[in-house]
């Protein structure tokens, strides 16, 4: 049986090459351990973040 636990903490990582990924823990502390889904939008001013196009120089 599954409990409430009220909402999740998502914690946002990045290997610093342009790879992120999220760990899904809930607000009381457990694992979520079922399938997640999250949608991650990022911005930098002055330059372009994630990995190169072909065509950007």
């Amino acid at each position: 049986m599954t409990l409430a636990h009220a909402g999740a903490v998502l914690t946002v990582h990045s290997d610093g090459a342009g790879s992120v990924w999220i760990t899904a823990r809930w607000i009381d502390g457990h694992p979520v351990t079922g399938p997640a889904s999250a949608i991650l939008t990022a911005t930098a001013a002055g330059h372009r973040v994630g990995r190169p196009v072909a065509g950007d120089r």
